[in-house]
């Protein structure tokens, strides 16, 4: 099996108007919707949106609620919103909506999206898939690369520029099929948009959950989404086809800021001042880049810093807060990995001064230091 890994590159947004349906296929009212939103133009994932697509319609069952797409990618001249349904016993794709002259990566894009979704196909629930690139919290440019989710050609969507366009509460949960979208800065980004997150601590590989739509839909319509067996069907493919390729995380956002409270109260207690430090070795990482790593295990940092009492605590903590992970024992990259608590962070390091600055403008350390 080839493996590629979704790395970050770089795209453009831009506005146009829309050109929608009048009607949606079966519109009314519906336990649930579950958005698939795939950004694959000028990104190098083309190709996987296609294959996306054709996996989730094989995958899709006449579930008590909507399936809709929004395909961005190489075959299609703009961004499109598709509603999968079912006609004479054959599966279709219908179109709901155009975006000529808009790309996925345009965060006026996506919030109109979601705008639509929710005016033409009311549902109890909301959930969204997002599959693109990503680099976590990371800023523009970082090593030659994007800031955060959804590149294309002359930019893409910051992380918070992504959660602003987030309606208050409208997803019950988002699942990131996305590279480095388990940090805790994500965690903290994300607060008051969605009551779960699955994401990875690491990159994933392609095809990333492709093979396993056929038995994991089912999971996101149930009237509590059971996202640990979703997350789990993932994980159970990689370990036996590939062991050395995956990690994934099930976040309870509700717990979040009392995590954030305890790591804030212990580092107080034992007077930790987070400050920058040479690149730190035995602290379990999750990407190989040279003599750095962005992304670090986050209860392995804590372990690092503060004695095993006031560890435990956070250990604890972000246990209520994780309610799934699971790693394969090895990542694509050759790293090993012997410590996975289902949330990263980054580590402040002398020789990335732009990067420590961006971070003390991170949500996660103005809350850390109650600013």
């Amino acid at each position: 099996m080839a493996l590629r890994c979704f790395l970050p590159i770089v795209f453009g947004l831009i506005c146009c108007c829309t050109a929608c349906s009048p009607e949606p296929v079966d519109a009314g009212d519906a336990e649930c919707t579950v958005l698939f939103y795939l950004a694959g133009r000028d990104n190098g994932l083309s190709e996987e949106v296609s294959e996306k697509i054709d996996a989730i319609a094989a995958g899709w069952d006449e579930y008590n609620g909507n399936l809709l797409i929004l395909q961005d990618d190489e075959t299609v001249d703009c961004p499109r919103l598709l509603q999968l349904n079912r006609k004479r016993d054959k599966k279709e794709l219908s179109l709901i909506c155009e975006y000529p002259g808009w790309e996925a990566s345009s965060s006026v894009l996506m919030k109109q999206v979601f705008k639509d979704v929710r005016e033409d196909f009311p549902s109890e629930r909301y959930g969204l898939v997002l599959f693109s690139h990503a680099s976590g919290w990371l800023p523009e440019q970082t090593l030659s690369a994007p800031r955060s989710l959804v590149p294309g050609e002359e930019g893409e969507i910051s992380l918070s520029d992504f959660a602003s366009a987030l309606p208050e509460g409208m997803f019950r949960f988002i699942v990131f099929e996305t590279c480095f979208m388990s940090g805790i800065e994500v965690m903290c980004e994300l607060q008051g948009k969605t009551d779960f997150v699955v994401a990875s601590s690491a990159e994933i590989c392609s095809p990333g959950f492709t093979p396993v739509y056929s038995t994991v839909l089912k999971y996101l319509y149930q009237p509590e989404p059971d996202l640990v067996s979703y997350a789990a069907g993932y994980y159970a493919y990689w370990e036996k086809y590939n062991p050395a390729s995956a990690t994934i995380s099930v976040i309870d956002m509700d717990k979040i800021p009392s995590l954030v409270e305890s790591i804030a109260e212990m580092l107080e207690t034992c007077r930790v001042t987070l400050i920058p430090q040479p690149p730190p070795l035995t602290v379990q990482r999750f990407d190989k880049l040279s003599s750095y790593s962005l992304f670090y295990d986050l209860s392995d940092y804590m372990q690092s810093l503060l004695p095993s009492q006031e560890a435990d605590r956070i250990e604890k903590a972000i246990e209520d807060c994780v309610v799934y992970r699971a790693s394969t024992p090895y990542l694509y990259n050759g790293i090993t990995v012997d410590k996975h608590c289902g949330l990263t962070t980054y580590i402040l390091q002398v020789g990335l001064p732009y990067l420590n600055e961006c971070y003390t403008q991170t949500v996660y350390w103005q809350w850390l230091h109650g600013l």
